[in-house]
């Protein structure tokens, strides 16, 4: 949380390829996916609202590149590859989506090197690592991710140590219950596009 009481969230690439991926082909999805999804969303449109701010690098743009089709292979060519990168750019680059990028600076670089020497937290790639830095520089409470390997699996307890929690979407504590009224997310994506767009 910030000086001025507004709850500060970090979403690792993840979060970003599951909410596209849903938007995309919601058929392939289960319903805990569709879960997830769905908290990364609201989470969103709080942040667009200013209820919280979400934050993620610059650098998640080059890691949402695609998504993958029902039997897990990438789509990176044709119609439905325009339409996702269509959907990656209205978040990354409208200014509208409610996401916050933070550039990578040579202080986050410092911090992301040593979380491995210093911190002892055993996070082999650099871009999780600048992840959990950037994180850390804007004073992000969450971590929200559902990568079991690096975040929610042997590292968390350290990580939390670190004044940051991460957690899967749907366990998030930030998102204000006004939130979580909506149940349709057809209805919300519309609410999203109308304001991208306008």
């Amino acid at each position: 949380m910030n000086k001025k009481g507004i709850e500060h969230v970090y979403f690792d690439s993840c979060a970003f390829i599951e909410m596209i991926g849903f938007k995309h082909d919601s058929d392939r999805y289960n319903r805990k996916e569709k879960d997830r999804a769905w908290f990364c969303w609201r989470l969103l449109k709080a942040s667009q609202d200013k209820s919280l701010k979400v934050f993620t690098s610059a650098l998640t743009i080059n890691e949402c590149l695609y998504v993958k089709d029902k039997d897990r292979n990438p789509i990176d060519s044709g119609e439905e590859f325009d339409n996702i990168k269509r959907l990656f750019r209205s978040i990354f680059e409208s200014g509208k989506s409610g996401v916050y990028l933070v550039e990578l600076t040579p202080p986050i670089n410092i911090e992301a090197r040593d979380l491995y020497w210093e911190s002892g937290i055993q996070i082999r790639k650099a871009m999780d690592r600048i992840h959990l830095a950037t994180a850390i520089e804007r004073g992000c409470s969450e971590f929200i991710t559902i990568d079991r390997d690096d975040f929610l699996g042997n590292n968390k307890q350290s990580i939390i140590k670190l004044g940051i929690t991460p957690v899967n979407p749907t366990e998030t504590t930030k998102l204000p219950e006004k939130y979580k009224q909506i149940d349709s997310f057809d209805e919300f994506y519309t609410e999203t596009e109308d304001k991208q767009e306008g």
